[in-house]
């Protein structure tokens, strides 16, 4: 049989030989760390680089980001001393290196990008993930206050950003296998909850299993999501026609959701829309970026969390409507005034795409209540004449006194008869 290409002929046998079996590249089935999209706009990209550290082989070798390589090699002989004395062993960085060789195949299938097989890779793998065990222990331990980076809380923060960038992970298993060598009961997890003060005393993290782990990027969407849950997901998507300060004119109330289990939890009944607190603060926009991205590489058709900023988008469009959400206590944020709050929901949206959604029966439900004119009437008799107990009681007064003078005026005329 002759293949053809492009005007090429060749037997099936020399077609099999144009790619030798040793350089075919399968696509990995576990990949979890990606490089961002080349269509988020430039202006956002910096969102998603390493402004001090890198971790992983994304970028290695960016002569910006050198600094912190002679804190690794600190961090590596701590760690091993830490081991040592804690298991009674000399452990030397050459018995890591042969526990990271064990998980090669893995560690490099987790990645997007191909990385051919080498020492340098694996060396890279060893001591970043040393660093983020040893910058964790370190964090939680009081007696590393003159730490180089602990020292310094500018430092330390934009490192604790760093860690949560998509381009900068390691996958998660490669951390735990390390800290197995420590022998210690606590889940590390747990530790690197407690050093980047999120709240894993919750029904989230008893849900949360290790080998579902992706890394710290993949643990934030979990937080962010909640405990698993039964979300109804199509895969079409209703647009919410109309904002916050709108749907205020058509009646809609807006308050907090009380004992809600995720950021996703919203619901829509008898004209009042409830939702969780959305707290915000200047690293929001880094974190919910990086989230975003992994979603629209990683969970397409689970993209719960762009689902939810698509729908804070749709709600607010001015500082009006960040100042309904604020009243009603739906929204906490500390950018300096609500038109900045504004700008950050409308930017996260540029260059994001979703293929459905899970707000689908609320979007439609918020949109008929908007165009039902019943609900324009009845919001306008509240808003005007019953805004408040004075204005509420002065109308209900008004309305007396009128009754009462055209009784008046009715008995006056039937008394000329």
């Amino acid at each position: 049989m002759e293949i053809t290409l492009q005007g090429i002929q060749m037997d099936e046998q020399e077609s099999e030989r144009l790619v030798p079996d040793s350089q075919e590249i399968p696509l990995p089935p576990k990949i979890c760390i990606y490089r961002i999209s080349t269509t988020i706009p430039k202006t956002n990209q910096v969102a998603y680089i390493p402004q001090v550290i890198s971790i992983g082989p994304i970028h290695f070798g960016n002569p910006k980001l050198e600094m912190m390589e002679m804190q690794k090699h600190i961090y590596m002989d701590a760690f091993c001393k830490r081991v040592s004395k804690k298991t009674k062993k000399n452990l030397q960085a050459s018995d890591l290196f042969r526990i990271i060789i064990n998980h090669e195949e893995h560690i490099r299938n987790c990645y997007a990008d191909y990385y051919p097989p080498s020492d340098e890779f694996l060396y890279m793998v060893l001591f970043d993930a040393v660093f983020i065990i040893e910058f964790v222990l370190r964090g939680l331990n009081p007696r590393y206050i003159n730490d180089f980076i602990i020292v310094q809380p500018v430092l330390r923060k934009m490192v604790l950003l760093d860690l949560f960038l998509l381009e900068n992970q390691l996958p998660y298993f490669v951390l735990d296998i390390l800290y197995a060598e420590l022998k210690e009961k606590e889940k590390f997890f747990k530790l690197v909850c407690d050093c980047f003060l999120i709240d894993n005393q919750n029904q989230v993290f008893n849900s949360l299993e290790d080998d579902k782990m992706l890394h710290f990027v993949g643990l934030m969407r979990y937080i962010l999501c909640g405990a698993p849950q039964n979300w109804t997901w199509d895969s079409y998507r209703i647009k919410l026609k109309y904002s916050a300060s709108k749907l205020h004119q058509a009646g809609v109330v807006f308050k907090v959701a009380e004992g809600c289990k995720s950021l996703l939890d919203i619901n829509f009944e008898s004209g009042v829309l409830k939702m969780p607190i959305l707290e915000v603060d200047e690293n929001f926009e880094t974190v919910l970026k990086n989230v975003m991205a992994l979603e629209q590489c990683h969970y397409q058709c689970e993209s719960y969390i762009c689902n939810y900023i698509f729908l804070m988008d749709h709600l607010i469009n001015t500082a009006e409507d960040v100042d309904l959400l604020t009243e009603a206590g739906v929204i906490i944020h500390w950018l300096g005034s609500n038109k900045m709050m504004a700008n950050l929901i409308n930017n996260l949206c540029k260059g994001v795409e979703i293929y459905g959604s899970n707000y689908n029966n609320i979007c439609r439900q918020l949109n008929e209540h908007y165009e039902d004119p019943y609900n324009h009437r009845k919001a306008t008799l509240k808003l005007v004449y019953f805004s408040n107990l004075w204005r509420g009681t002065a109308t209900v007064i008004a309305t007396l006194l009128l009754i009462m003078t055209l009784i008046q005026t009715i008995c006056s005329i039937k008394s000329l008869y």
